[in-house]
């Protein structure tokens, strides 16, 4: 049986975030860190949709990835 050829992002090597998230609820830094990394692309990319405006497309994506790491406890 063939291996499976992935394009673009391997699925297996994606995080899991939904325990991530959870991670993040208990504060730990280096999640949010992979969380960030995992997200942040996605959130600006819908945010510029909406917005248009470079500059402030980064500014509101950073409010919301703040609000996660505010928030986060709530996720438990």
């Amino acid at each position: 049986m063939k291996e499976a050829v992935y394009i673009g992002r391997n699925p297996s090597s994606e995080p899991d975030l939904e325990e991530l998230l959870g991670e993040v609820a208990l504060g730990d830094h280096e999640a949010f860190a992979a969380l960030y990394d995992a997200v942040a692309g996605p959130v600006l990319g819908v945010v510029r949709a909406v917005v248009r405006d470079p500059a402030q497309s980064e500014e509101v994506a950073q409010d919301v990835l703040v609000e996660v790491w505010r928030t986060a406890p709530r996720y438990r």
